[in-house]
C-alpha cells in the first residue's frame, strides 16, 4: 500500500483474477462489476497498446517465466494511464504454466516529466544551434567539451569535426583563444577553465585566431554551471565577434585624436 503497487495474481486453468485495492484503483473499475478474466483486463487496454501487450503475455505463457510491459489503460471514464506490468509465471512439474503473479505500477506521471524534460532539451538544443553567440560547455571534472555549436565553430573558422565529445583540456589550443595582441593562452588562462576552478563570473575581451591567420575579436563571458546541490559540475562559455564593433571604435579613437592634434596645431599657430 505505501508503494502503490497494484498486486495481482492470475489462474491460468481456471482464468480467474485477483486484484488487491489498487489494481481497482489504477482501472477506475468497480470490484463488484469485474468478471475477474483475463478478456475484462484485455478489454481495460488502450486499442493502439493491446496487440504488443496480448503478444508479449503469449509468449511469455509459451516459454518465458517472466512477464515485462509497459502498456496504456482506458478507464472507464475514458482517462488514459500508462502501466508498468512485472510479473513472473508459475509452472507444473511438466513445464505448463498454471499461474501468474505480478505487480503493477502506474507511471502516467512518470510519463509525463519524461516527456517535458525531452521537450524542454529540444527547446534549449534549438536555441544553441540557432544563437549567433558561439556556446561551450565543457565538464568540471577534467575540463572536457561536451557541447560546441555551430556559431563557435564559425566564429573560430574551426571544421564540423572538432565537435566530438570529450576533447581534452589540454588540447583547447585548437580553437586558437589568444589575448588582444595575439598571443595564445595556456593552461587555465582560458575563460571556461577559470570560470569552473575560480567559481566565477568573468566577462572579458579576447582574441580568436583563425587558421588562415585572421584575428578576431570576441567578447567573452563564462560562467560555472551548478547542480541541485549547488556544486559544480560543469562550465559555459559565451563568445560574441565584435571585431567590426571593436574597429570601428578604433576608428572612432583615431579620428578623435587627430582632430584633437589638429586642433592644437591651429591654435599655436
Amino acid at each position: 500500500s505505501a508503494g502503490r503497487l497494484g498486486i495481482w495474481e492470475w489462474d491460468i486453468l481456471n482464468d480467474h483474477l485477483v486484484w488487491n485495492d489498487q489494481m481497482f484503483e489504477f482501472y477506475g473499475v468497480n470490484r463488484n462489476s469485474f468478471a475477474a478474466t483475463v478478456s475484462d483486463w484485455e478489454n481495460c487496454l488502450h486499442p493502439e497498446d493491446s496487440l504488443d501487450a496480448r503478444s508479449i503475455l503469449e509468449e511469455a505463457l509459451k516459454a518465458k517465466p517472466f512477464f515485462s510491459s509497459s502498456f496504456r489503460i482506458i478507464r472507464p471514464n475514458g482517462e488514459i494511464r500508462h502501466i508498468q506490468a512485472e510479473a513472473l509465471m508459475i509452472r507444473d512439474s511438466e513445464g505448463h504454466p498454471i499461474k501468474m503473479f505480478g505487480l503493477n505500477r502506474d507511471i502516467t506521471e512518470e510519463k509525463k516529466n519524461i516527456q517535458k524534460i525531452q521537450e524542454l532539451h529540444a527547446y534549449l538544443e534549438t536555441a544553441l544551434e540557432q544563437s549567433q553567440a558561439g556556446i561551450i560547455i565543457a565538464e568540471a571534472t577534467k575540463g572536457e567539451i561536451r557541447f560546441a555549436n555551430p556559431a563557435s565553430l564559425k566564429i573560430t573558422d574551426r571544421p564540423k569535426s572538432l565537435v566530438v565529445d570529450d576533447i581534452d583540456a589540454s588540447k583547447y589550443g585548437i580553437w586558437g583563444v589568444a589575448d588582444l595582441e595575439g598571443n595564445p593562452l595556456t593552461g587555465d588562462e582560458y575563460p571556461l577553465l577559470r570560470a569552473i576552478k575560480e567559481d566565477k563570473f568573468i566577462k572579458e575581451e579576447l582574441a580568436i585566431m583563425r587558421p588562415s591567420g585572421e584575428k578576431r575579436i570576441v567578447l567573452v563571458n563564462a560562467a560555472p554551471i551548478r547542480g541541485k546541490n549547488g556544486e559544480i559540475f560543469a562550465g559555459i562559455v559565451i563568445f560574441l565577434d565584435i571585431t567590426d564593433q571593436h574597429q570601428l571604435l578604433e576608428r572612432v579613437r583615431l579620428d578623435k585624436k587627430q582632430a584633437e592634434e589638429a586642433l592644437k596645431a591651429v591654435q599655436a599657430a
